[in-house]
């Protein structure tokens, strides 16, 4: 029979292959298999905690979950499954999301240790990019646009984000000691490329500890020289938000780099 595949939870903005966003076959051709979810159908994007997975679960405390973590919570519900299936094999299933699935990605491997990787596409503010002296989007913005994607305590940081009590680096961090992807587009400024690439090297602070090589280069990359010869890797890229094929290109490598050690 062949050899189990390794695989990707992808949370997607469409429920199935688009070309901008689903390379199948470029994915398939190097041996992996993606599993594909579209978000809205766990709970919808919007303050309606009435619908799919919030009409299940209370929200009344400013501590309660947001939305963010819903589909974290089902990117872990689809590795229970892959895991029932002998054509995956279970000890290398990465998870990857774009924009605001990419925060979703970052939280689900935080929280989730049987992700083997994770990689962060755009992911911005609240996801891969240090808070503090950011540009572009802000606590105060986000939470103004998006507030159901959070806790409520969250809006307490709007133009304090000096009192945070922790920074997105640790949240990188918490996929220590496994293999990292942080990725930016240089015209994406709102995400802030700069403090994305920051995010990661302090993160390799933690995969040092652990005896893993975190990001390998101090200096900020010049667009299209990815960083992958570390347990954290990044890139920047030309153009602006979003998860093109030269995304696809450089994480699907790395992986199969990682996983093969």
């Amino acid at each position: 029979s062949p050899r189990p595949c390794p695989c990707v939870v992808y949370p997607s903005f469409t429920p199935y292959a688009t070309a901008g966003y689903q390379p199948i076959e470029e994915i398939v051709d190097q041996g992996f298999a993606l599993a594909v979810f579209c978000y809205e159908d766990v709970t919808r994007d919007n303050e309606d905690f009435t619908d799919g997975l919030a009409a299940m679960t209370y929200r009344g405390a400013a501590d309660d979950w947001g939305k963010i973590g819903m589909w974290a919570f089902a990117c872990s519900r689809v590795l229970d499954h892959l895991l029932t299936l002998p054509e995956i094999d279970g000890s290398r299933v990465a998870v990857l999301g774009h924009s605001r699935l990419g925060k979703t990605a970052l939280w689900a491997a935080a929280q989730d240790l049987r992700f083997a990787a994770v990689h962060s596409n755009n992911s911005g503010c609240a996801g891969a990019a240090v808070c503090r002296g950011k540009v572009g989007e802000s606590v105060q913005a986000i939470y103004s646009q998006f507030p159901f994607w959070f806790c409520e305590n969250y809006k307490k940081y709007g133009g304090q984000e000096e009192l945070l009590p922790f920074e997105q680096y640790q949240l990188l961090a918490c996929a220590a000691p496994r293999p990292l992807y942080v990725a930016s587009a240089s015209e994406d400024e709102w995400a802030d490329p700069h403090k994305a690439f920051e995010a990661a090297q302090l993160a390799s602070e933690v995969y040092e500890v652990y005896g893993k090589p975190g990001l390998r280069g101090d200096v900020f990359p010049e667009v299209h020289h990815p960083l992958t010869e570390g347990t954290i890797a990044y890139h920047v890229r030309t153009g602006g938000h979003g998860l093109i094929l030269y995304d696809w290109q450089q994480y699907i490598p790395f992986l199969n780099r990682c996983f093969s050690l």
